[in-house]
C-alpha cells in the first residue's frame, strides 16, 4: 500500500531519532496490521490557495492508493506575536514581524527556554494573532479533500487538530486554545461526515502528559508515539474496508 502523508514539521523533528518518530511508527504498525508493506511519501503541507493544485500534482506524481491529511492545531491555536504586529501595523509592521519569524523558525532560538520565556511574556503584553479561524483552516482541508475525491479508486483519511497550543502560557490562554481546537475538531468531524470521508479525533493523544518538547510546539517521542497508536488502526481500517468494496 502507497500511503501519501501530508503533514507538518513534526514529522521532520531532529531532536527524536528517525525510527521513533510518528511516520515511521505509524508505517510500521499498519503493515503489521494490514499484513502487507507500506510505503510511505510524505510532505509538510500549509493551508493556502495553492494547495489544491500542489496536492493534485502530488497525486498526479506518487499514484497513492490513500491520501491521510494530518491536520495541525498550530493553524487555529498558536498566537503569532508577528503575525499580531504584521496585520497591525500593515507596512510598518513587516520587517519587525519577518524578523521575529525568522528568530521563531530557527531551532536553537525556538527551543531555547529563555526564548519560550521571553515569548509567552510578549505574548501576555501585546497579544498574538492565529493563522486561520477553525472555520478558514476546514474550508482549506475541504478543498483538498475534493481534489483526493476526484480520484475516485483513492482512499482518505483525515486525522484532527493535535495537541493545542498556549501561547501565553496562562489559564485564559489554554481555555482560548482549547476552544479553537475543539471547534477545529467538531467542524472537521462534520465536513468528513458530509463527504463520507474516514475521520479520527487527536483529542485523545493530545491528553498525553508532556507532549510538547523544549520549544512547547512540538511533540515529543511520547506523544509522536501517542498520536501514531491512536492513527494507525484508523488507518489500516479504512485500507481493508476499502478492499471488501
Amino acid at each position: 500500500m502507497r500511503l501519501l502523508r501530508l503533514t507538518n514539521s513534526n514529522d521532520y523533528n531532529d531532536e527524536i531519532p528517525e525510527l521513533l518518530r510518528g511516520e515511521a511508527i505509524t508505517r510500521r504498525l499498519v503493515a503489521e496490521a494490514i499484513g502487507e508493506e507500506v510505503e510511505t511519501v510524505s510532505r509538510a503541507f500549509w493551508p493556502s490557495s495553492k494547495l489544491p493544485a500542489k496536492v493534485a500534482g502530488w497525486l498526479d506524481e506518487y499514484e497513492p492508493d490513500m491520501v491521510f491529511i494530518r491536520c495541525a492545531a498550530y493553524w487555529v491555536s498558536f498566537e503569532s506575536l508577528p503575525l499580531r504586529i504584521d496585520r497591525t501595523l500593515g507596512r510598518l509592521g513587516r520587517w519587525p514581524a519577518a524578523v521575529g519569524k525568522r528568530l521563531g523558525s530557527e531551532p536553537t532560538v525556538a527551543s531555547n527556554r529563555a526564548a519560550v520565556w521571553v515569548r509567552r511574556r510578549l505574548v501576555r503584553a501585546i497579544g498574538g494573532d492565529t493563522y486561520f479561524t477553525p472555520g478558514e483552516a476546514t474550508r482549506h482541508v475541504e478543498a483538498v479533500l475534493r481534489v483526493i475525491l476526484a480520484k475516485e479508486s483513492t482512499i482518505a483519511v483525515v486525522r484532527g487538530p493535535g495537541h493545542a497550543h498556549n501561547t501565553a502560557g496562562t489559564a485564559r490562554g489554554q481555555r482560548r486554545a482549547l476552544a479553537r481546537n475543539g471547534e477545529f475538531d467538531e467542524q472537521l468531524a462534520a465536513l468528513c461526515a458530509r463527504l463520507r470521508v474516514t475521520y479520527v479525533s487527536a483529542r485523545p493523544a493530545a491528553a498525553v502528559a508532556e507532549s510538547l518538547g523544549r520549544d512547547d510546539v512540538h511533540s515529543t517521542a511520547a506523544g509522536q508515539r501517542a498520536f501514531a497508536e491512536l492513527e494507525s488502526p484508523v488507518i489500516a481500517k479504512a485500507w481493508e474496508d476499502a478492499r471488501r468494496v
